[in-house]
């Protein structure tokens, strides 16, 4: 039984060896058509791709630009942002000094005013006193 499996076998290849010899002569006139129509499919994808890649280069190199000129932007910006808080910690400061230059002067003015206000109470006890003083002499000599 072994060998007629064997036989089938050699029975089914040497059909199909037939008949892709037979299908070979058809096709060459097939295949030159063929291969001028696969040529000129490959030539035109091979131009449609260089138009997508010139395009697509393009497009590169005015985002590239575009990128750059933001990056010149936001370092401007960055620039401008640290002069600006540089200023304003500047005038902070002088506020702060002035604000307390004011406070010295407020410390100093309501002292000066206590000293006044002492000065004028020592002097209307001192004023009360010689006039309470000078009345009982008056009211002798009278």
């Amino acid at each position: 039984m072994p060998p007629k499996k064997k036989g089938k076998k050699k029975g089914k290849k040497s059909g199909k060896k037939s008949g892709s010899k037979s299908a070979r002569p058809s096709s060459a006139p097939s295949g030159a058509n063929l291969s001028e129509v696969g040529k000129e499919f490959f030539l035109i994808q091979i131009r449609d791709l260089e138009q997508r890649l010139a395009r697509y280069q393009r497009k590169c190199d005015e985002l590239e630009v575009a990128n750059g000129e933001f990056k010149d932007k936001y370092d401007q910006m960055t620039t401008d942002k640290k002069e600006i808080v540089s200023f304003l910690k500047k005038q902070l400061e002088q506020r702060q000094d002035e604000i307390a230059d004011l406070n010295d002067r407020l410390v100093g003015l309501q002292q000066a005013k206590d000293t006044k206000g002492c000065l004028r109470t020592t002097a209307g006890t001192t004023q009360d006193r010689i006039s309470g003083d000078q009345r009982p002499t008056d009211f002798g000599k009278t």
